[in-house]
């Protein structure tokens, strides 16, 4: 429980550490830009320093074509979405711990008198139940469609460990460089989507098509067979059976 915490507040500081970049990327380029423009407006051409205002320029043009970390489509969403998930998992595995406290208790309970009774036990275990979102349903009902707490626990159970682990996936993706986050981006839209082209990776990313190509080019040859190109849509998708050892 106290890991599953950790994780939520380690991914919104996360997303807080990316935010406070963000600004001050975007201070460095208002101040670059000032003192770009003080040179063109204050100084004539013949009395620049040429490759200072031309450096200045450039880094302008960069940081103006920037992608914000919070608009870097490979993580900031999923980010968002893992923390809201990993909450409400948590909250809902609290509750199936505290009724399962309970039915222990009436398990106990039974054990100990070696007999059953609807006020000491039966009732309390409809309490219970209820308690942790299970109102139940009507005798025909329940004779009908028959459902365990133990088989509801496990379910949520498996969904709290599956997102824990897409949490720690993009938490390791945070750490990898630039190029090693393009080439995961592609393998989970294919995943996702069923299709990735270059301009998938220019809208997240930020890159040029020339670098986008490359990564396309990279990803294949560590992929063989994975994914194949559709000349009509002009993108990639993944390969159909008959057709596993062709690429795009």
């Amino acid at each position: 429980m106290t890991d599953t915490a950790e994780l939520i507040a380690r991914l919104r500081a996360a997303m807080g550490l990316m935010a406070i970049e963000d600004g001050r990327q975007a201070k460095l380029h208002d101040l670059l830009e000032t003192i770009r423009e003080q040179i063109r407006l204050e100084v004539a051409p013949e009395h620049r320093p040429v490759a200072l205002f031309t450096n200045i320029q450039n880094a302008v043009y960069a940081m103006r074509g920037r992608t914000p970390l919070l608009d870097d489509a490979a993580i900031a969403e999923t980010l968002r979405e893992a923390a809201d998930a990993l909450s409400s998992l948590v909250r809902e595995r609290d509750a199936y711990q505290i009724a399962l406290n309970k039915i222990d208790a009436i398990r106990n309970s039974i054990i100990g008198f070696q007999s059953v009774g609807w006020s000491e036990h039966i009732y309390p275990l409809v309490a219970a139940l209820g308690d942790a979102g299970f109102p139940g349903a009507g005798y025909e009902a329940s004779r009908k469609n028959v459902s365990t707490l133990l088989e509801q626990i496990k379910a949520a159970e498996a969904r709290a460990t599956a997102a824990e682990a897409d949490a720690a996936r993009m938490r390791e993706a945070l750490m990898l460089p630039d190029a090693s986050r393009r080439l995961l981006f592609i393998s989970d839209t294919l995943s996702s989507k069923g299709y990735f082209n270059r301009s998938d990776i220019c809208v997240a990313f930020g890159v040029s098509v020339p670098q986008a190509s490359a990564d396309i080019s990279r990803w294949l040859r560590g992929n063989p067979g994975v994914a194949e190109y559709d000349k009509s849509a002009k993108r990639y998708t993944r390969a159909s059976l008959s057709n596993t050892g062709r690429q795009g």
